[in-house]
């Protein structure tokens, strides 16, 4: 049931394309594979659209293929079309997003971002992580401060109990001084900004996903001492704050970046056949 919403609203943009170089059950986009009788995004479009934050939801990917895998949502989402030119992963993921980004019809300055293979989620969840951040942008207004992008994390050991028989060497984490947390799979950003930073997104999402060179591209990102802080010989060199983090991040790529905790459902996303069965 879609509840009643609020009046503050964001437009939601999931991204659900094809990678051909990261297939899960054989299926290059996985957003359409079976997950308990529906395909993995199903569930991940409901949340958003029973949220009350939500105004509209975006879909990026295989358009017409979603418009046959998923007819009764055509008058419920809007589905648009994958870009062609994907050199690469992190180039494609950065143009499936601007694609996102320029259908959208909002006049409000931001913009909420899921991944398509959280198949755990809800409305609660969607809620609180889009609270959470609009909280963050209204303090760091009052410091004169526009927040570039908000990424939720989401400690690692509450992710692992969506995995059966998963532990710490199965999920990548950061580590910082209060614990271990992951990437959630939401975030949310400034759209103007954010178009203006085609190249951070694309490496932001090669450091995540592990490809290219990914030493290379964190110590880019991080630098190199705080790439080893937050790394497991953080224990041995000291590990780095959270503050610390975000700090450093937005003195050395130009973008102010803020951070919260959000509800363990946000990260257990499905990256390879493994975790799709453990998930289950």
């Amino acid at each position: 049931m879609i509840k009643k919403k609020a009046n503050k609203m964001v437009e939601a943009i999931i991204m659900a394309g094809t990678n051909k170089r990261r297939p899960v059950k054989g299926e290059a986009c996985k957003a359409l594979i079976d997950y308990n009788g529906k395909p993995l995004v199903q569930p991940v479009i409901d949340a958003h659209l029973e949220s009350a934050y939500v105004e509209k939801v975006y879909v990026v990917g295989p358009r017409n293929r979603f418009l046959k895998t998923l007819p009764g949502y055509i008058d419920l989402v809007t589905f648009v079309d994958e870009a062609k030119d994907r050199d690469d992963e992190g180039n494609g993921f950065a143009a499936n997003l601007m694609k996102g980004l320029k259908a959208r019809t909002s006049t409000y300055p931001y913009v909420h971002f899921s991944t398509c293979d959280i198949p755990r989620i809800n409305s609660w969840s969607v809620e609180r992580f889009i609270s959470d951040a609009r909280c963050l942008v209204e303090q760091n207004l009052e410091r004169g401060i526009i927040v570039d992008y908000i990424q939720a994390l989401v400690k690692l050991e509450e992710d692992l109990k969506f995995f059966k028989g998963f532990t710490k060497k199965h999920r990548s984490a950061v580590r910082f001084n209060d614990g271990d947390y992951r990437l959630s799979n939401f975030a949310y950003a400034h759209v103007g900004n954010m178009l203006q930073h085609a190249e951070a997104i694309r490496s932001s999402y090669n450091l995540r996903k592990g490809k290219e060179t990914p030493i290379k591209t964190a110590v880019k990102v991080f630098g190199f001492w705080n790439l080893v802080k937050l790394s497991p010989m953080g224990n041995i060199f000291g590990k780095i704050s959270r503050d610390e983090f975000i700090r450093y991040i937005a003195k050395r790529n130009g973008i102010s970046i803020d951070i919260v905790v959000g509800a363990a459902d946000i990260a257990a996303d499905i990256d390879n056949d493994d975790e799709f069965e453990a998930l289950k």
